[in-house]
């Protein structure tokens, strides 16, 4: 099944948390097949921007055969791993790593512990980049995802080189 994945780091060495991200997913059986850039982006205002460092973003298309749940709970476990504090606290909190399951095929699913696709994947302006960088038409088919490719604004993020 193809999933698209977020990658997030917004403290110390955020690009060498991201690559540990990127093989530790392929350790749990992954195969990363496609990946965008990396984007520098400002945190989200309503987890406290102002005082937070901005992130590093990177989506990822990947292909897996353990189901949603338990693909969420791998992701879980490799943000405890890279020293996200347990349980993860919502709101103004900087992170070593963020892994956010942003959709799992076609899936439609809404459950206490997972809500796919991700509820507020439309509301994140930097999210749609990255995907339209994959996608530049703004339609990822496999996962059944639509979107209006946003323009640039650099001040709220920024492709790197």
């Amino acid at each position: 099944m193809l999933a698209y994945l977020l990658l997030g780091s917004n403290l110390g060495p955020r690009r060498r948390h991201l690559a540990w991200a990127r093989r530790a997913l392929r350790a749990e059986g992954l195969r990363l097949r496609r990946l965008s850039s990396l984007y520098a982006t400002r945190a989200l205002p309503e987890a406290g921007a102002a005082a937070q460092p901005w992130y590093l973003n990177q989506v990822v298309e990947a292909e897996t055969a353990l189901d949603p749940v338990r693909l969420l709970r791998r992701l879980q476990h490799l943000e405890r791993q890279a020293g996200r504090p347990v349980p993860p606290r919502r709101g103004a909190q900087a992170r070593t790593l963020d892994l956010d399951l942003i959709a799992y095929g076609r899936l439609h699913w809404n459950s206490p512990v997972l809500a796919l696709p991700h509820p507020r994947w439309r509301e994140r302006p930097f999210l749609l980049a990255l995907m339209s960088e994959l996608f530049p038409r703004g339609r990822a088919a496999a996962a059944g995802l639509a979107w209006t490719p946003p323009l640039p604004d650099a001040s709220a993020w920024r492709r790197l080189k």
